[in-house]
């Protein structure tokens, strides 16, 4: 196929951007595209009506989660997706579906969280090696939005990390506000906006009580900026940094000798440099094991990850916690329970090691089952990962994005498809640009670049 330059400049600013798609659903069928969907406000796609599922800090139940996955197989197509964002999200529902599976879940003792997303780490209260529990300071975060009517002038994706130094955390996230417990520091969080945990903008460190009046603030400061912003574009502008600055100056503790400076890190806080991967066995309080799984690519049969549940409950597990990056972590469990609910997980075509290599190669929906896509991503991304196994890691990922928006996109992968109706742009190392190619292409090129 002939190189468009246009073509590749458009795929390259829209991907940086996430542009959404168009809305092409009348509002009043309560079904949006170009959006987030929610329990009570699907998202129309490709395959139908999307539902998603966000628990209060990532916690539920196992029976309720059963009876969701169960509830998910009769009234949708029977696809669950679990987010980057700790969220768990139901395909293929029509509009009757869609109303009798939230009433489903509105029966089921579920905590739901309300926008904006507040994510925190998925071992917190469990991990002993963590510098805090963050769950406190995150509810007197969720408690005082709640209270000020911002959910709804917010954009869809806007999201709040509160890191306690867990194994397991969000550094990958991109997050409008992020605070980081500081290690040997009671109630001091270093406050970041604006990116994944090693680009954000540092401004200082702030007490608890503190952190939450700012947090609110930086909300109230997005929300004037209209629904379509976000921390990152805004601190991309001239003087918005230092108006920043001034806004959370009056939260900021006094930078004391040896405290972190303000300014754009390369790397974060210890507290956020835990790993993401979720997939594996995790030592947890009292000798017990938690158990991370990762549905391929992020999704897998309501039927299969129900299987897995109820093998969990077998073993005596009676809580789940969604992940980063698409994971599922059951705690908390005895050694011999975990490595036997892990083998399960295996057999059922989840993901339980953290060097497996599909975990490096993002993907989403794709066509036919987004109609924004213009490529196959996720029926794909099986092809990519075993052609590249030997290869693909921490320092060699893949993503395959069938339309500008990234859904499933994280950092920077070393390698990234972006679908466009006149091909695929292929962004390679430094943003390097090349393209367009076909969709029958894809497989070659990422062997071409991998070695």
């Amino acid at each position: 196929m002939t190189r468009s330059p246009s073509f590749l400049a458009s795929q390259s600013s829209a991907l940086e951007a996430g542009t959404p798609g168009p809305d092409t659903t009348a509002p009043s069928s309560g079904a949006r595209r170009g959006a987030c969907p929610a329990l009570d406000r699907p998202m129309m796609t490709g395959d139908g009506l999307i539902a998603r599922l966000m628990p209060r800090f990532g916690a539920i139940g196992l029976e309720a989660l059963g009876a969701v996955l169960d509830a998910a197989g009769r009234h949708g197509n029977g696809i669950v997706e679990i987010t980057r964002r700790a969220s768990l999200q139901v395909r293929g529902l029509d509009a009757a579906g869609a109303a009798s599976f939230a009433d489903a879940v509105r029966a089921l003792p579920i905590e739901i969280a309300e926008a904006p997303a507040i994510l925190t780490d998925p071992l917190a209260g469990l991990d002993p090696t963590a510098a805090v529990d963050p769950r406190p300071l995150a509810r007197g975060i969720a408690d005082a939005v709640a209270g000020s009517g911002l959910a709804d002038r917010l954009a869809p994706k806007a999201t709040l990390v509160i890191d306690g130094g867990a194994r397991l955390g969000f550094p990958t996230v991109a997050a409008d506000l992020r605070l980081s417990a500081v290690p040997g520091q009671a109630d001091v969080w270093v406050l970041g906006l604006g990116g994944p945990a090693r680009d954000q903008t540092v401004f200082g460190a702030v007490s608890g009580t503190a952190a939450v009046a700012a947090a609110v603030a930086v909300l109230e400061r997005l929300a004037a900026r209209g629904r379509a912003a976000r921390a990152r574009s805004w601190l991309a502008e001239a003087g918005a940094v230092a108006d920043a600055a001034r806004l959370l100056a009056p939260f900021l503790l006094p930078v004391a000798a040896g405290a972190v400076q303000p300014g754009i890190i390369g790397g974060s806080p210890a507290a956020a440099l835990a790993s993401a991967v979720p997939a594996g066995l995790h030592p947890v309080r009292g000798g017990l094991v938690a158990v991370g799984i990762v549905p391929a690519f992020g999704a897998c049969t309501a039927g299969a990850l129900a299987a897995f549940v109820r093998r969990a409950i077998g073993l005596g597990a009676t809580e789940a916690r969604l992940a980063a990056d698409h994971g599922l972590v059951i705690a908390s469990l005895g050694a011999d329970a975990a490595r036997a609910l892990a083998s399960h997980g295996e057999a059922l075509g989840l993901i339980v090691r953290p060097d497996d290599p599909r975990l490096f190669v993002a993907a989403c929906a794709g066509a036919p089952g987004c109609a924004s896509a213009h490529f196959a991503a996720r029926a794909l991304a099986p092809a990519v990962a075993q052609a590249a196994h030997g290869r693909l890691g921490p320092d060699f990922s893949v993503h395959l994005s069938g339309c500008a928006k990234a859904c499933a996109g994280g950092e920077a992968a070393a390698l990234t498809f972006v679908g466009h109706e006149d091909g695929v742009a292929v962004i390679g190392p430094a943003g390097s640009l090349s393209g367009p190619i076909a969709e029958s292409e894809i497989v070659d090129a990422v062997l071409r670049h991998a070695w």
